[in-house]
């Protein structure tokens, strides 16, 4: 019976081209090879198996794919002498696999490494699965694996010398070395931050790193070659560094990017995406525990489901945030995260059996998975940067508030001072035209120059009121004509242009706006007086000063432009400063170009520029309508 199994499995491997030929080479891929078969049968002998049942493509197979499942190839030695292999495959996501190896018709070696059972008989630690091989000269055997793995993924495995495998090994342990190194070194790195400056996505990304280590330290069997762990104990520690690292990573972005805040309605998705992975992990484990491989491919399933959904969440917060917010930070991180992305894909893919496994997808990952951790220790380092620009922009905005409390309090101080001597002023002015009348000796340029110091008076007061009500909080928008403002502020200003100063004014249209028109109006007035300074230094038999208004989709420009003395280059920076002046102090204190841009800036929320033209100087407002 034995040599008619023999001669069956003779034909059948003809049939299905699995004999592979060696000859002096080091190393062989064998999954071309492979012939599948689910014959059940009783015990663990694979002559026992019908040699009718054996397929070519294991798409053939008709059993549910959790269930065991048989591979068959043959291994010819065509060479003069006997060669010394092993035969290695990768650890990653086989519940359960067994080893024969058949010659003479008996079965001369057997041995396990799976999830249940960790090899007692391996000649020296690897990484990788392994078992020996011996091929006599002008031998046949045949080797078989039984095999439980979720989905019946593609297992490759290949035939490599001793010296191929320790090249092989020394290659695959240096860019492992090299990447356990980089995640440790920056993880150091960060918990130096963290212990610095207490900002907690230093803290996360801690987390991520070290889950990181464990997840990837039991995918690639590190852990099998560096310790004595069973493998339960060694796919728990999988368990927890995938669910780690995932989740870790999630917290990192949402404390980075401050998501709770500005994405509140993502909150639910984001707790329950973590639920999710705890669920299926748990299940997992549980189902381990039970020896249930139905229930460990469910919940595998389950697992490689959600990764996609939680790549696409994670996306998505980093694209809105940089499409909505403008955040460069988040567009250069979901960059980086869209090659984890494409990785992880890869990965689920390959574990949901679409396409096959190999090294080539496991090394990718790591790679990418280490560009992303520099990346995430770069980004970190430029959030601080900010976050102490941000600091030092807050600390000089809490010394400009408590400027302006201070102006405020003395504002309320001048008022009090002032408007005493202005009554006094008006009710000297309204004697005296009273007294004029009585004696008859009011004419009409009498009566102008006494409505002119009345008018200015008026002025005065109305300024001290203009500028009680900046430093209000309940301040009162109105809707108005910019023109009405120009007007306002020619009438106030006629005195001091004389007849070689020209004030116009130009508007594509009627523009209304709706903001403070008082602040406006004292806006206009410090650079239109501002102007005319230059405009008197200037050599010009006539000067020009034009306000130019137009309006944008939401705004309304307005350009006030002269032809007087221009601004030195190296003060244009500093022309905003308070107390900077380039006046004698008798004209100026340097606080006119200061008001105007906190009224615009602070105030009416707009924008001030000011820059040399080829024959003078503009001054830009942009106003929010």
């Amino acid at each position: 019976m034995k040599y008619i199994l023999l001669l069956l499995f003779f034909f059948t491997g003809v049939l299905f081209s699995s004999t592979l030929n060696i000859k002096n080479k080091d190393n062989y891929q064998l999954i071309a090879y492979y012939e599948y078969s689910e014959s059940n049968i009783e015990g663990n002998n694979p002559l026992e198996i019908n040699p009718f049942s054996w397929v070519k493509e294991k798409e053939e197979l008709s059993s549910a794919s959790y269930q065991p499942y048989w591979v068959h190839f043959t291994l010819n030695n065509q060479t003069e002498k006997e060669r010394r292999f092993f035969l290695t495959s990768s650890r990653s996501y086989i519940f359960s696999f067994e080893y024969f190896l058949v010659k003479n018709g008996e079965v001369s070696f057997y041995d396990k490494d799976d999830l249940f059972y960790r090899t007692s008989k391996g000649e020296f630690k690897t990484s990788y699965r392994t078992f020996p091989l011996v091929l006599e000269a002008h031998k046949k055997v045949d080797v078989f694996f039984k095999i439980s793995n979720a989905n019946r993924i593609a297992i490759p495995s290949q035939l490599v010398t001793e010296k191929y495998l320790l090249k092989e090994s020394m290659l695959h342990y240096f860019l492992e070395g090299l990447f356990f190194a980089t995640i440790m070194i920056m993880a150091l790195y960060n918990l130096n931050l963290y212990f610095i400056t207490k900002y907690k996505p230093h803290l996360y990304y801690l987390c991520y790193s070290f889950f990181l280590i464990l997840y990837q330290s039991s995918a690639v069997g590190i852990l099998h070659f560096l310790t004595d762990f069973s493998p339960f104990i060694i796919y728990l520690v999988h368990s927890i560094g995938t669910v780690g690292f995932i989740v870790a990573i999630i917290f990192f972005i949402y404390e980075l990017f401050d998501v709770k805040k500005k994405l509140v309605n993502l909150n639910i998705i984001f707790y329950s995406i973590i639920l999710m992975f705890f669920l299926w992990e748990i299940g997992v484990i549980i189902s381990y525990q039970l020896n249930s491989y139905q229930y460990i491919e469910f919940f595998y399933n389950l697992i490689n489901i959600t990764i996609p959904i939680y790549i696409i969440f994670v996306l998505f917060i980093l694209y809105y945030l940089f499409y909505k917010l403008k955040n460069r930070i988040a567009f250069i991180y979901a960059v980086g995260w869209s090659f984890v992305a494409l990785s992880g894909m890869f990965i689920v893919l390959s574990n949901m059996g679409f396409i096959e496994k190999n090294f080539s997808i496991d090394y990718f990952f790591q790679i990418v998975m280490m560009v992303e951790t520099l990346l995430l220790s770069i980004l970190l380092a430029y959030q601080i940067k900010e976050l102490k620009e941000k600091q030092q922009k807050q600390e000089i905005l809490l010394l400009r508030q408590n400027r302006l409390a201070s102006m405020g309090e003395m504002i309320n101080i001048i008022a009090h001072q002032w408007r005493q001597p202005l009554a006094g002023i008006n009710g000297v002015v309204l004697q005296f035209d009273v007294e004029l009348r009585k004696a008859g000796q009011l004419n009409n340029l009498y009566e102008k120059y006494l409505d002119d110091i009345e008018n200015l008076t008026k002025h005065l007061s109305k300024t001290i009121s203009d500028f009680m009500n900046f430093f209000k909080r309940d301040k009162v928008i109105e809707t108005f004509y910019t023109r009405e403002v120009f007007d306002e502020l020619q009438s106030i200003i006629l005195k001091r242009l004389e007849s070689k100063i020209v004030l116009k004014y130009t508007e594509t249209k009627e523009i209304k706006l709706k903001s403070y028109r008082s602040e406006l109006l004292q806006v206009l007035l410090i650079i239109v007086n501002n102007a005319i300074d230059a405009c008197l230094l200037s050599k010009n038999n006539i000067s020009t000063i034009i306000i130019a208004v137009s309006e944008e989709k939401d705004a309304v420009l307005i350009a006030i432009e002269n032809d007087g003395e221009k601004i030195q280059e190296e003060i244009v920076d500093k022309i905003f400063d308070p107390y900077f002046t380039t006046k004698h102090q008798s004209k100026g204190t340097g606080m006119g170009l200061y008001i105007v841009k906190m009224i615009i800036e602070k105030s009416m929320l707009g924008e001030v520029h000011i820059y040399n033209k080829n024959d003078g100087v503009v001054v830009e407002l942009k106003i929010k309508k």
